[in-house]
């Protein structure tokens, strides 16, 4: 569990550094996720109308 931990605060501190670069990359994750829910809903109306 410490070393989890410390990538934690290694991370946090990254963060606190290169806020732009984390929020960023925060940000592409969500936008993909998001992307692939989307995807997923036209995927099951496309089933749905085949079905």
């Amino acid at each position: 569990m410490r070393w989890w931990k410390r990538f934690w605060l290694r991370y946090l501190y990254y963060c606190k550094v290169h806020w732009f670069i984390a929020a960023s990359i925060v940000a592409t994750i969500l936008w993909l996720l998001w992307q692939s829910v989307s995807l997923l809903g036209l995927l099951l109306d496309v089933v749905a109308i085949f079905a």
